[in-house]
């Protein structure tokens, strides 16, 4: 997992999921 960011303290299970589907989604 390549984060240029600071992971946030509050780290979910699905913050992954949710990165990347972010990412996918702003790629387009």
């Amino acid at each position: 997992m390549q984060s240029t960011r600071p992971i946030p303290q509050l780290v979910e299970p699905d913050w992954g999921r949710f990165y990347f589907w972010l990412k996918g989604r702003f790629q387009i």
